[in-house]
């Protein structure tokens, strides 16, 4: 199984790149094009079509699980699909800066949407394990400390990117945007050092239960998939940070901004794998259970709906939840 995912992630990788390479630089395209390329249709349909199937199979998980904090890869990706379709008329309105703009910001600003998903699990893990006290940051601040950031990184982007359709301010605007990608890389690099942490006092302290299950029924019903798909999510993040980041600070007219197979390798896959494990292994599923350390209060400060509250079941130190997941 694992040489045959192997495989078909070479396989998508290299369609990718090769649909990607189509995309259109006939030498007449405007000048005034900030993409100096016009977009590859077919690639653009395939992408957004996949984004939208994400949220699609998010709703089936929702009937069987609900789950409030889970709207947010939801909202994410329909964004970003909106933003893929974008590109289909786009070759017929490339001299017009405020449309790019508008394309542009739907693919920017939804993946924070996928990094609030990612900051608002953490907390609810540590919780659903008793092991609030192995957090740098305390489960009843740290969901919202990096939301806070998440937002504040937001507004900055979407306050720079309107600025940037503007003749006079546009300079500034870039640079504003660019100060928004900034912060956000070094607070979700923040994050991803709290997670480790917590990880690593885990199997420190409680080493029984990070013992991964030999067969793959017995790990998909394991809070440790879970884990491992947190991961997942926060590398493929951290590769579209690091390349938006690199790629706002060469500009319109850099090399990544100006060919269009970065966008989809180092943007479009690895945010699509970061909310695709979650559909895996639906959150959900997993934290059934807050542990002793929860109360009606610390539900509320998390964000948790009435509808997760209920399925809160007190347990005993030392007793089991279920089979597989947390002691």
């Amino acid at each position: 199984m694992t040489a045959t995912r192997t495989l078909l992630l070479g396989l998508l990788f290299n369609s990718l790149c090769a649909l990607a390479q189509e995309s259109s630089t006939d030498p007449k395209i405007s000048p005034r094009n900030p993409l100096h390329y016009i977009p590859n249709k077919p690639l653009a349909v395939v992408a957004g079509i996949l984004y939208l199937a994400i949220p699609a199979i998010c709703l089936l998980w929702c009937r069987k699980r609900w789950a409030r904090y889970m709207l947010t890869i939801m909202i994410g990706g329909v964004c970003y699909a909106i933003g893929l379709f974008l590109r289909l008329p786009f070759g017929d309105n490339s001299d017009k800066l405020g449309f790019y703009i508008v394309m542009n910001m739907f693919t920017v600003l939804s993946p924070c949407a996928f990094i609030a998903t990612v900051y608002m699990l953490l907390g609810r893990l540590a919780l659903h394990l008793d092991a609030d006290e192995y957090l740098l940051v305390k489960s009843r601040i740290i969901t919202k400390l990096f939301l806070t950031s998440d937002i504040v990184t937001l507004l900055i982007q979407a306050g720079g990117g309107s600025m940037a359709a503007s003749a006079s301010a546009g300079k500034i605007g870039s640079k504003i945007f660019l100060i928004g990608l900034i912060i956000q890389l070094i607070s979700f690099c923040a994050y991803m050092v709290v997670f480790a942490v917590f990880l690593h006092r885990m199997k420190v302290n409680r080493p029984g239960e990070c013992v991964l299950p030999r067969n793959s029924a017995e790990f998909f019903s394991h809070w440790t998939a879970l884990a491992g798909a947190l991961i997942i999510s926060c590398i493929g993040i951290l590769i579209r940070s690091i390349f938006r980041t690199i790629e706002n600070a060469q500009g319109f007219a850099g090399y990544l901004a100006t060919h269009e197979v970065y966008f989809y390798v180092l943007d479009t896959l690895p945010l699509f794998i970061a909310i695709l494990v979650f559909v895996v292994t639906w959150p959900p599923m997993y934290l059934t259970q807050y542990g002793r350390t929860g109360s009606a209060d610390t539900a509320v400060e998390i964000g948790m709906s009435s509808n997760e509250q209920k399925y809160r079941e007190p347990r005993r130190h030392g007793e089991s939840g279920p089979k597989g997941r947390a002691r």
